[in-house]
């Protein structure tokens, strides 16, 4: 239950009485105590059965959102995917934990969906790795880490050698989306309200914006393809 109010609160500053996504719930479970994890709900009655464990042990209600919510409040497609399990307390009111839903989905298509603000995280996750030994980390001491979002650094020396060409260019945004998503919700920021499937499409997105600096073609990511060259 901790955990679970615990990503209730991820980038606000007050409770919100949202749902929060079932597969991230047990995945940060699962990280958080694994040996308890492990324990409680692998080797013993429940046989991995996450829903049924926290429906009975934790005291959550697990559901879906169906159509005709989707219909009825506004904004809830920015924070609920469409057949995404969510999670709320068991004693709440449907209703209000829907309309939380979608105020916390009008908040991430302000603060976060907005213009360049995808993109200022993806800078981000490029000045991070850049400063921890550049794009090809040559500099970088051996019992260091790797830079954060590899794949966004061998996306970037992509667009530097070949543009958009290649057969693997689809999968080199994926992977890069997947990392900067993955440093986007690694912090307590309203990104963690957002599902990882969900987010991961935004970014894509915004990556799929950046071409080579010498490509003619003018956009935010110029000044930054000169850099990694």
């Amino acid at each position: 239950m901790q955990g679970f109010m615990a990503m209730r609160h991820a980038g606000s500053s007050v409770e919100l009485l949202c749902s929060v996504s079932s597969a991230r719930l047990q995945q940060t479970i699962a990280e958080r105590y694994p040996l308890a994890y492990n324990r409680l709900l692998l080797e013993r009655r429940w046989r991995g059965r996450w829903r049924c464990f926290a429906e009975e042990i934790v005291g959550l209600r697990c559901f879906l959102y169906t159509l005709r919510d989707y219909a009825e409040t506004r904004d809830l497609e920015v924070h609920v995917a469409f057949s995404e399990l969510r999670c709320c307390v068991k004693d709440e009111d449907a209703r209000a934990v829907r309309q939380a839903d979608g105020s916390v989905g009008a908040l991430l298509r302000e603060h976060l969906l907005q213009k360049d603000a995808l993109h200022r995280w993806c800078d981000e996750a490029v000045k991070a790795a850049q400063a921890d030994g550049g794009a090809g980390g040559a500099d970088r001491a051996l019992w260091r880490a790797p830079p954060p979002a590899p794949a966004l650094m061998r996306l970037a020396r992509q667009l530097r050698s070949y543009g958009c060409e290649g057969g693997n260019f689809w999968w080199l945004w994926r992977g890069a989306a997947r990392g900067v998503a993955a440093i986007m919700t690694a912090s307590d920021t309203l990104a963690r309200q957002m599902s990882a499937l969900r987010l991961r499409r935004h970014v894509v997105h915004c990556l799929q914006s950046w071409v080579p600096a010498n490509s003619g073609r003018r956009s935010a990511k110029d000044l930054f393809m000169a850099a990694m060259g």
